[in-house]
């Protein structure tokens, strides 16, 4: 029969919020790479559209993409601290098991 992990449940949950959390950023990334298309659609169709409102929209994507970047990263490394944390405590927990005393035959 196998003992309750609580350490190794809690290393499950965030490889699997992990795995969610990147799932999600990637479809965000689709939507957002759809809608920079649409934008420059939209822009390169102004006939008379000054060349500092182009400047402002190449501005703003490279921004978004900047900290889109930032945030991914910032994500990542929490999750490998949460990770490591839980692994830590793993293994302190399998040093400080109390060893099982032997049965006498008495």
């Amino acid at each position: 029969m196998e003992t309750f992990e609580p350490q190794k449940m809690m290393t499950q949950l965030v490889d699997f919020q992990k795995s969610a959390f990147d799932n999600t950023y990637e479809a965000l990334l689709k939507m957002q790479e759809q809608s920079e298309k649409v934008v420059d659609v939209l822009s390169s169709g102004q006939l008379n559209q000054p060349a500092e409102s182009q400047d402002y929209i190449e501005t703003w994507k490279n921004t978004f993409k900047k900290q889109q970047v930032e945030f991914k990263t910032a994500v990542d490394s929490g999750f490998e601290k949460f990770k490591d944390l839980c692994e830590n405590f793993e293994k302190k927990a399998q040093v400080s098991k109390p060893k099982a005393k032997a049965k006498s035959g008495k």
